[in-house]
């Protein structure tokens, strides 16, 4: 009798095939790419180990488990009638979430590989084969300067022999055995075609990616466990990220919608801002990826032309730099402005934001522009938030792991968010010897403004405990005074009463909230009117800082830039400041705070 739950084998003191597959059901091409897919997901840390190609960021597998991850989204809970209704469902959503350059190429194969399967509900093994082919040739067009000894040779070369064993077999099982193989030896040739590569004494971690995929397709088949037993050692990477310098500072990604142009325009429009740049998609969805030294000019050519939903700036410089020392990893509560992240190399774990049912990574798939504009319309009641997941704790310190000797994670108070005990908790499953967490006790730019100080003593190399110490000093002559506008959102939340909050919106009284020492917000004072809870924020800021002192300012709002610069040109005029960071507040905060909130904060500067 037959006990394996796969239908396409049977286990008799191993598996053998029942009967032969000529073509793939829908439901039969949704298991073999979960297979596949989470076997890519699975050997992340080995794909990152060994990721020296375009830049050695250690990045590549944990770029390509996002990008899968969108395989595991669409298809776990949902049954489709087509193959190509349910590789559209794929490809549209591996669109959105590509991450890195292998990502960004494997989302142009699945969008092109579902675009040749227009109209079939089951899938050939000529299909499968005629689809790469067609696919690869897209892909190679979607780059402007295709790299040859890559993960596009090793897709190139399968699809080749796709094209040669359709002829011979009728056997879905034999054919992407046969397809393994090949990659198997394409990937291994990666080694010596390019210099990096060769000096590296590594394989392609892209090409090395496609390979685990179709292994976990064929134990699909197979009804296997897969079996690793290939070398594909990694011993001279260290030293040669050591000696690596990268032409291009900025890894850059846009998801760019409703293009006026299209993907061969859009290429013009770039090309002379940077290298390996990738255009995926069509006018209705574009992921964009470039390396440039000018991502702002990036964002303002593409927003002129379409609609931004998601763009990012990784600083490939500071993630080669760090690597032999130490990373930082941070909340995006700590409103600090995107290039301050860039400049130090911090990695930011995004507050999760809920439009309706519609979950966004806060800076990563909404801007915080975008949600302003939410907040402040007649959709804000659909506003909803959420700290970020556990396992982007988990993800994140093994990828940081992988390129620093030790991991800085600084959170907001944990009497304020949950975020420090998930890191905690992360950091004790995956390393506590090599990972350090505080809780800044602070929230917004205040507690930003303490990573930014944390970082500095690290630089310094100073011991965690004398870090311990000074930080905790320095939070307790910190000031934070925040001011609510309305009330509203506070009792759509839950966090304030109906009646109460009515009461205070209806009579105009203003809430002026303070940051006490053990890191919890409470009511320091209220004012009648936004005119006089300013001028209370003025006089409490005259009130507890010291003039003769330096201190670092932080400003953060929702929506009210005009009384942002009154309040930055009073700071100017009246204390001593080494900087003063001005940005729209955390989602997590906004949607509480409501529009017209405001706070600012002073952290002391060493003398």
């Amino acid at each position: 009798m037959c006990t394996n739950r796969n239908p396409v084998v049977c286990a008799i003191g191993g598996n053998y095939h029942i009967n032969m597959k000529k073509e793939l059901r829908p439901e039969e091409l949704k298991d073999s790419l979960i297979s596949g897919a989470a076997n890519v997901i699975k050997n992340r840390e080995k794909l990152n180990k060994i990721n020296v190609f375009p830049v050695p960021d250690g990045d590549t597998g944990s770029n390509l488990a996002e990008t899968f991850k969108s395989i595991l989204q669409t298809l776990k809970s949902r049954d489709f009638d087509s193959a190509h209704a349910l590789l559209s469902a794929v490809s549209r959503n591996m669109l959105r979430n590509a991450r890195g350059n292998s990502g960004v190429i494997f989302s142009q194969f699945f969008y092109s590989f579902s675009k040749s399967l227009k109209g079939k509900k089951n899938v050939s093994i000529h299909d499968f084969a005629e689809s790469m082919k067609q696919s690869i040739k897209k892909t190679y067009e979607a780059l402007e300067k295709p790299v040859e000894g890559t993960v596009l040779t090793v897709i190139r070369e399968v699809s080749e022999e796709a094209e040669k064993i359709s002829l011979k077999v009728n056997d879905f099982r034999e054919f992407i055995e046969h397809l393994q193989e090949t990659a198997k030896k394409s990937v291994e040739k990666t080694r010596e075609t390019l210099p990096q590569l060769k000096k590296a004494r590594v394989v392609d971690a892209g090409g090395l990616g496609f390979l685990y995929f179709l292994q976990g397709i064929s134990a699909y088949f197979k009804g296997d466990r897969i079996k690793f037993d290939e070398d594909f050692s990694a011993s001279r990477v260290d030293e040669y990220k050591a000696e690596f310098s990268e032409k291009y500072r900025y890894c850059t990604e846009v998801l760019l919608e409703d293009s006026r142009l299209n993907s061969v325009e859009i290429k013009r429009k770039l090309s002379s801002l940077g290298d390996s740049l990738i255009v995926v998609g069509d006018p209705a969805l574009f992921h964009i990826h470039i390396h440039t030294d000018e991502p702002e000019k990036v964002f303002k050519t593409l927003s002129e032309v379409g609609k931004i939903r998601m763009k990012k700036a990784d600083d490939m410089h500071a993630q080669v730099r760090i690597r032999q020392d130490y990373a930082i990893l941070v909340d995006s509560g700590m409103d600090l402005p995107p290039s301050y992240y860039q400049k130090y190399g911090f990695k930011v774990i995004p507050f999760q934001v809920f439009v309706g049912n519609k979950s966004y990574k806060e800076g990563v798939d909404i801007s915080r522009e975008e949600i302003i504009k939410i907040l402040t319309s007649n959709r804000w009641k659909e506003l909803k938030t959420s700290q970020p997941a556990f396992s982007d704790y988990l993800e994140a310190y093994k990828e940081l792991l992988n390129r620093a000797r030790h991991v800085y994670a600084i959170h907001l108070s944990s009497n304020f968010s949950g975020t420090y005990s998930s890191s905690v908790t992360a950091a004790e499953r995956i390393d506590p010897e090599r990972i350090t967490v505080f809780d800044t006790k602070l929230f917004s730019i205040a507690a930003g403004l303490l990573a930014l100080r944390i970082r500095d003593m690290i630089e310094k190399k100073m011991p965690r405990e004398e870090i311990l110490k000074k930080i905790e000093e320095i939070r307790l002559q910190s000031f934070a005074v925040i001011v609510l506008d309305t009330m509203k959102n506070l009792v759509h939340g839950g966090r304030a009463g109906k009646l109460k909050g009515g009461f205070v919106d209806f009579l105009g009284i203003k809430l002026i909230i303070t940051i006490d020492e053990d890191g919890y917000l409470k009511k320091l004072t209220q004012a009648f009117g936004r005119k006089a809870a300013l001028k209370k924020v003025l006089s409490l800021l005259r009130e507890k800082l010291d003039p003769g002192r330096t201190y670092d300012f932080g400003i953060a709002h929702v929506n009210t830039p005009q009384k942002v610069e009154f309040i930055r040109e009073f700071i100017r005029s009246n204390f001593k400041y080494r900087d003063i960071i001005v940005n729209y507040t955390t989602p997590a905060i906004a949607v509480y705070g409501g529009p017209g909130a405001y706070g600012v904060f002073a952290v002391p500067v060493e003398e």
